[in-house]
This record gives C-alpha cells, sequence and structure tokens, in this order.
C-alpha cells in the first residue's frame, strides 16, 4: 500500500511539472508574440519583462497605454485579442469614449495576472452601463494588488460595483474622480472579505469634483459607506486625502466617529 502510495505521489509530482512547464512556456509564447507587434511597430524591443512562476516581481516590469499616442493606438489594434503577457504593472491612459481598441484590449487583451493597473481618463468619463464600464470590471479579477482610477465618475451604483469587484486588492485609488454620495451607502455586503489596506482619493475633494470643502457631508457619507463593514474596518490602514481641501484633525475626527479611529490619514501639511 505504502508503494502504491509513492508511486502515486511520484506521478502526481510529475504531472504538476509538466503543468508548471507547460504554463512558462504559454507565458513565454504569449511575451514573444506581443514582443514581436511591439518591435514591428515601435521599431525598438519590448523592453518590459513577463511574470514568469516561481520568479520575483522586478521594478522595472512596467507598460504603458495612452489612447492619445498613435503608436498605442496601433498596437493595440494590431493585438486583436490577442493576450498580454502577465506583468507587474499596466497603464492605461487618456481613456475615453472614442478608444474602442482600449475598450477591446480590456475585454480580450488584459493580462491573466498584473499586481498593479491604472487606468485614467479625459474630462471625467462617465462609467455608465456600457462597454466602457463592463471591462474595467473585468479586469478585477486580473489585478492582484492595487487598481488606481483616475479622473472618472461614478454614480452610487458604479462606486459600490467598483469597491466590490476591487475588495480584493491592497490598495484601491479612486483619484481626482468625481463621486456621487448624497447619502451614506451600505457597504456592509459589497465589501465582505475586504482585503483593503489603503484607500487614496487624491484630489477628488477638489472645488471643481466633489468640493468637500463646502460639502463636508458626502465625505463623511463615503466614509460612514466604508465602515459599514466590520471586514473593512479590520482591514483598512491608511488613507490619503491629500488636495482634498480637508484638514487631517478634522479627517481623524470624522474617521473616529465611524469606528475608524485606527487608520492613519495623510493630507496637505
Amino acid at each position: 500500500m505504502l508503494c502504491g502510495n509513492k508511486v502515486y505521489e511520484e506521478g502526481y509530482a510529475k504531472i504538476l511539472s509538466l503543468e508548471k512547464s507547460l504554463l512558462i512556456e504559454s507565458k513565454e509564447q504569449d511575451f514573444q508574440r506581443c514582443a514581436s507587434i511591439h518591435s514591428n511597430i515601435y521599431s525598438h524591443e519590448i523592453w518590459a519583462k513577463p511574470l514568469v512562476p516561481g520568479t520575483r516581481v522586478h521594478p522595472d516590469e512596467y507598460y504603458s497605454l495612452s489612447s492619445e499616442s498613435l503608436t498605442s493606438v496601433n498596437f493595440a489594434r494590431k493585438l486583436n485579442k490577442l493576450k498580454f503577457f502577465d506583468i507587474d504593472h499596466i497603464s492605461i491612459s487618456n481613456f475615453n469614449s472614442k478608444a474602442k481598441h482600449f475598450s477591446n484590449f480590456l475585454n480580450f487583451s488584459l493580462p491573466n495576472r498584473a499586481n498593479r493597473v491604472n487606468i485614467s481618463s479625459t474630462n471625467l468619463v462617465k462609467l455608465k452601463s456600457s462597454r466602457f464600464f463592463i471591462p474595467e470590471i473585468r479586469s478585477s479579477s486580473k489585478t492582484i494588488k492595487a487598481v488606481f482610477f483616475n479622473t472618472f465618475w461614478f454614480n452610487r451604483r458604479q462606486l459600490k460595483r467598483v469597491i466590490t469587484s476591487f475588495r480584493h486588492v491592497e490598495i484601491l485609488g479612486l483619484d481626482y474622480c468625481k463621486l456621487s454620495v448624497p447619502n451614506a451607502p451600505d457597504f456592509s455586503k459589497a465589501l465582505k472579505n475586504c482585503q483593503i489596506n489603503n484607500l487614496s482619493f487624491w484630489g477628488s475633494g477638489h472645488p471643481k469634483l466633489n468640493n468637500w470643502v463646502n460639502n463636508l457631508d458626502e465625505f463623511k457619507n463615503l466614509i460612514q459607506g466604508f465602515a459599514s463593514s466590520p471586514d473593512c474596518r479590520l482591514s483598512l490602514k491608511t488613507v490619503c486625502i491629500k488636495r482634498c481641501g480637508i484638514e487631517v484633525n478634522e479627517a481623524e475626527q470624522i474617521f473616529a466617529e465611524n469606528q475608524l479611529e485606527g487608520v492613519e490619514i495623510f493630507g496637505d501639511l
């Protein structure tokens, strides 16, 4: 019987080793295909390195696409649903309603794994229930550690959907975003099993956005919404409110009123 177990264990180990080898080979093929397209368009080799299982993350594993760059648009178009290789950090900037190829990139070509994803828009794009909102939410399962949305407009329902989708990340950034929070939302279910350590609202309190200086109740509603989740109260460690017009001591009082006394707040000096 023991001999049979040993044979089984050895066979299982061989299968796992073979699967790992095939996975690494597949990832390498993804990288080579993307690198070939990149080289033809940009006339130089891609310098980002692919993430391979078992290797350490390197800070240079970064790739950026911009819808205002013709070469970036051409690259996204040429990928044509080809899966981008796994990478540490990928950024998509100047996202707008005409960025069809970038919507397709989010739908079909986003890496199966990225430690950090940055998506920024132009002119406060409203993420309605459309082909421009769904792909960004779909990307949540592929984002491991951090996601940053910059210059988007979320209504209450969309905000709830975003935090539900990304509650597993360590860092959630909603920077320079318009956040419609007319009353305190209940995020207790949305943030169940929340893993968020760090929240960033950098610039979102600006007078041209949420104007938290004169609409402090909306900021209070937002914090009350996150505090409605017991899991979030346990996981949350730091919050950034730089360029939001709110004094740190004022924010600390609001956090304390919502059972978030231990959260460290970073604001303007």
